[in-house]
């Protein structure tokens, strides 16, 4: 069974091949999701020649394809043990790669809409565990979201979880044959326990270690925001504080001449049409330590967000980050558009 290497192609995803001026370069790209097969024959074909004497070395960036076969559609929340990421969520591919017309070498990668950042540079190398910060806020009495962790087949994975009172639950990865796969950030057993420290464990060494801190809000409805994180995966922030909701009514307008010189003034002169209304919230995040800024930045970058399930789009452009030891306690509000009018035109 080949060994898959776990990529982002939400940024460019290159792939170089070298040969000697005039010699034709080819990429083909088998792609494909769980639980189907790599297909028979190639999904795209890419070509190029190798442009001179000067320039030996011909780079392909494959991530556009890839993304066609991934989606997020909505967040599902895993409550004990280990599942399979959703299948659509991320996908396979093969790349045959060939140089005047002979075969020179085949990669296998498991790909999500991720992405690195400049500093990164190209082609950016993700751990196991697709998550960045390791301080986390939880809402009492829920599960605090999902953590998707790269699963190699070769090593032997186990995820241990320590409750605040004490408690150990250890899963381990034995049974699954995804390389993609989900855990709770705190399982149902464990909830209520006032947070949990949960380690990703490879070969009996530990690779992360995460803290899921359990928060009571007494006064607020708390509302829950989902997103695509930098790695290409669901994440959970739960927003503890105030929210406000507002409407914005848009449409355009015309004036009609009367019907008759003997007009009749119980009717418009001036019409509107295409009404529609855009319903606005704005929230608060509560108070968070600063190392929460990173959750903040990927919020902002994602193009997939939910809020209480429901698709919005982040309507926050700018967002000054906050330091500790300059402003203590941090919150932040931020403003969400529903991601649809409240009309229904779509026919």
């Amino acid at each position: 069974m080949p060994t898959y290497t776990q990529i982002n192609v939400r940024s460019p995803r290159m792939e170089s091949l070298t040969g000697t001026a005039g010699q034709e370069t080819k990429i083909e790209l088998f792609i494909w999701n769980a639980p189907d097969t790599e297909p028979a024959t190639a999904t795209k074909t890419l070509t190029k020649p190798v442009p001179s004497s000067e320039v030996l070395t011909v780079d392909y960036d494959i991530s556009p394809y890839l993304r066609e076969y991934i989606d997020h559609s909505e967040f599902t929340q895993v409550t004990t043990g280990v599942a399979d990421a959703p299948e659509r969520e991320y996908c396979y591919c093969r790349t045959k790669k060939w140089v005047n017309g002979l075969v020179v070498d085949n990669d296998y990668y498991v790909a999500t809409v991720g992405y690195g950042y400049f500093e990164d540079l190209y082609n950016p190398t993700n751990l196991g565990c697709l998550r960045s910060e390791i301080n986390n806020q939880v809402h009492t009495g829920s599960n605090g979201g999902n953590l998707y962790l790269y699963n190699d087949l070769n090593d032997t994975w186990t995820v241990k979880y320590t409750s605040f009172a004490g408690t150990v639950v250890t899963n381990t990865f034995a049974s699954f044959t995804s390389e993609m796969v989900v855990v709770p950030c705190i399982p149902d057993s464990l909830i209520g326990e006032g947070g949990c420290t949960t380690e990703v464990i490879a070969n009996a060494v530990t690779q992360q270690t995460y803290v899921f801190t359990e928060v009571c809000e007494a006064k607020y409805s708390v509302m829950t925001c989902d997103f695509v994180n930098k790695f290409g995966v669901w994440q959970q922030l739960p927003l503890f504080k105030a929210s406000r909701t507002s409407l914005s009514m848009e449409n355009k307008s015309y004036k009609l001449m009367p019907e008759s010189v003997n007009y009749d003034i119980n009717k418009n002169i001036k019409q509107t049409f295409n009404t529609n209304i855009t319903e606005i919230v704005k929230v608060n995040t509560g108070w968070l330590d600063e190392s929460n800024n990173e959750i903040l930045r990927q919020l902002m970058l994602s193009n997939i967000i939910r809020l209480d399930g429901k698709p919005v789009v982040l309507g926050s452009k700018t967002l000054d980050e906050k330091k500790g030891i300059n402003d203590n306690l941090i919150n932040y509000e931020l403003s969400f558009e529903y991601a649809n009018n409240m009309l229904n035109y779509i026919q």
